[in-house]
């Protein structure tokens, strides 16, 4: 009997001296599945076709941790091609992948015969024209390697990730090249995000060097629960190991004052598993769930500066944790919180506080994914003011409550700037819009009604701001280029009952909401009685509340409107007891603003706060109509 081995390398010696195998298998005559230039998932003992669209050359080749073949039979001449591992001279395997190139004609039907040594049914086989160049990979150690595609077409953008073939081995210093075939040397491209590594195709094969090296046992440093003294004059990159005793989340946090990097975080479980945690000053605080019987690694890097009289604290939380924050993307503004709870977290039952100054609101809990989602929405005038959320649950019929460290839109704003590399352009644009508006919406506020606000203020300052967004120039705001932005809604249309309403006036607020304010001064005896509001450019209803506001006055209220509503026009129809017509306006909120703005005289604080307004409004329009919206989901680059 032929061994496995002796039939492959008899297949190779055949492929080599270019002598074609015929009869070798039995072609099906009916009617087979076509094959695709690409990726192809096929079967073993299957029989297959393949038609080029051009004539050219063809690579055909593999990646299967399986002995693989195919045969090739040309239906012109009857010739068949076999495809097998490739040898050395020496006759070694180098490997379970194969290549072979073949000149096929445009529009022919050729028969593709695949088989596979070893239990698996089906493997990967890739066809490709000529320009398409082979990548190989070398090792310095049979421990780690690279997962890459075995060829790629010349400008393609190649991505590829490190494994390990033990999760139980720890690497430093892993350095991945890729030579060319004139044998110029380059360094890869490396993603922080999902730790992968990328290069640009050039126009030749490539050789992929891999390199690591094994970090000592005796050099990784056990960590404790508790505080953690680092050894006086450290310094440098340090491996620390933890081995929790129980499945809950893990805080960990450094002392040092010398701006230590968190570089990765390493287990036996998840290998490197990134952590959900943020640079505070100079030192790191990361979270993480973590499961007992499992080793965990962290790799700090301590920098030039040698350390005196460092910790590293490990803290047991609570079931519940803070993962994320988002911007609240509905043109409202606020702050949403992602809470992550362990499984036997009863999240269900519990709902989320927000304290925020002198006032608290409530939030019943929402669920996404495994999340707990809590909102809180503030006024402009408030962003830099500090939201405490508060967790309530009850666990064994005990009420419990986790409060957690107060955070702001502001901060949120910041991280995001900070980072901003990390983030769409389009969420940047966002931040930076609201920035604006909640700060110079603050100064007109804060000089209208006398209040204060900084330290020892009434509201926390709002101090972020940015100028490289809207018309800004070294002296402020460019009103004449927002005047000339805000013709576009100069126009309005009104028709009201003169017998009935002496007076009709409409306002802008800008305090706790953006709303639009409709004032009728009604004759002696006249009675209004409701109000009905739609958008015009859909008729979708508007909810307006109507109040007696003073003698004879009545306001009409369009609350809470969204950013990205505020260039809508709506009609506001009024009636009176008698269910008549008394007065009808059709307006856009950025009406009010254009006839304001118009005003040469206007208080430059208040003037700032329209423009500011503007250019929030119009980011908020885009991010509504944008065709690749910001995620959502707390593991998206949006979290801060």
């Amino acid at each position: 009997m032929i061994s496995k081995k002796l039939f492959s390398v008899l297949l190779a010696l055949c492929m080599v001296l270019s002598i074609m195998p015929a009869g070798l298998v039995a072609f099906a005559d009916d009617d087979p599945e076509a094959l695709h230039v690409g990726k192809n998932t096929v079967v073993s003992g299957t029989t297959y076709t393949f038609t080029p669209e051009e004539d050219g050359n063809y690579w055909f080749s593999s990646v299967s941790e399986y002995d693989v073949y195919v045969i090739i039979k040309d239906p012109l001449t009857e010739e068949e091609t076999s495809f097998d591992d490739i040898y050395t001279d020496d006759g070694d395997i180098l490997s379970f992948n194969f290549r072979g190139k073949l000149t096929l004609e445009k529009d022919v039907t050729y028969r593709i015969y695949t088989g596979i040594y070893g239990d698996a049914d089906t493997f990967k086989l890739y066809i490709s024209p000529e320009d398409v160049y082979e990548i190989s990979l070398n090792y310095n150690s049979d421990e780690f390697y690279v997962v890459a595609p075995p060829f790629a077409e010349a400008g393609q953008n190649v991505s590829f990730l490190p494994e390990k073939n033990n999760p139980l081995i720890v690497f430093d210093n892993i350095a991945i090249t890729y030579t060319d075939a004139e044998d110029h040397s380059y360094d890869v491209d490396y993603s922080e995000n999902d730790g992968s590594y990328s290069f640009v195709m050039p126009e030749s094969a490539v050789s992929i060097d891999i390199g690591a090296s094994k970090i000592p046992e005796d050099s990784i440093i056990p960590l404790s629960l508790g505080e953690n003294a680092i050894e006086d004059g450290t310094s440098g990159r340090v491996i620390y190991s933890f081995a929790p005793e129980k499945d809950t989340f893990y805080s960990f946090t450094s002392a040092t004052g010398v701006n230590p990097q968190l570089s990765f975080f390493d287990s036996y479980y998840d290998t490197e598993d990134g952590f959900a945690g943020e640079v505070d000053g100079h030192d790191f605080k990361a979270t993480e769930r973590l499961l007992p019987h499992f080793t965990y690694y962290l790799t700090v890097d301590f920098g030039d500066n040698e350390v005196t009289g460092g910790t590293i604290t490990v803290e047991e939380l609570p079931p519940i944790i803070i993962s994320g924050h988002a911007l609240v993307l509905s043109g409202e503004i606020g702050l949403t919180f992602y809470f992550e709870y362990l499984p036997a977290f009863p999240a269900e039952d519990c709902y989320v506080e927000f304290k925020t100054g002198n006032f608290n609101t409530k939030s019943t809990a929402e669920f996404l994914s495994g999340y707990v989602i809590g909102t809180c929405y503030i006024p402009a005038y408030r962003m830099a003011d500090k939201i405490t959320p508060v967790v309530h649950y009850s666990e064994d019929g005990v009420d419990k409550t986790v409060e957690f460290e107060p955070y702001s839109v502001e901060d949120y704003i910041r991280y995001v700037t900070e980072y901003e590399v990390n983030y769409s352009q389009i969420t940047v644009l966002l931040a930076k819009g609201l920035a604006n508006y909640g700060c110079y919406a603050q100064n007109y506020l804060k000089e209208l009604h006398g209040y204060s606000v900084g330290e020892g203020g009434k509201y926390a300052e709002m101090s972020t701001y940015f100028d490289d967004i809207g018309s800004i120039g070294n002296d402020g705001y460019n009103y004449d280029d927002y005047r000339d932005n805000l013709n576009d809604w100069v126009d309005y249309d009104k028709d009201v009952d003169d017998s009935r309403v002496e007076k009709a006036t409409v306002s802008l607020n800008l305090e706790a909401t953006t709303s639009l304010y409709l004032y009728l001064t009604v004759k002696d005896g006249v009675v209004l009685s409701r109000a009905d509001a739609y958008y015009t450019d859909d008729n979708s209803g508007v909810e307006a509340e109507i109040e007696l506001y003073s003698d004879n006055v009545y306001r009409v209220a369009i609350k809470d409107i969204k950013a990205n509503d505020l260039g809508r026009y709506v009609t506001i129809d009024v009636y009176d007891e008698n269910d008549d017509g008394t007065a009808s306006y059709t307006i856009a909120p950025l009406t009010y603003a254009s006839l304001a703005m118009a005003n040469e005289n206007i208080a430059p604080d208040f003037a700032d706060a329209l423009c500011a307004l503007y250019d929030y409004a119009l980011i908020a329009k885009i991010v509504e109509d944008s065709s690749t919206p910001i995620p959502l989901d707390p593991d998206e680059p949006i979290m801060g």
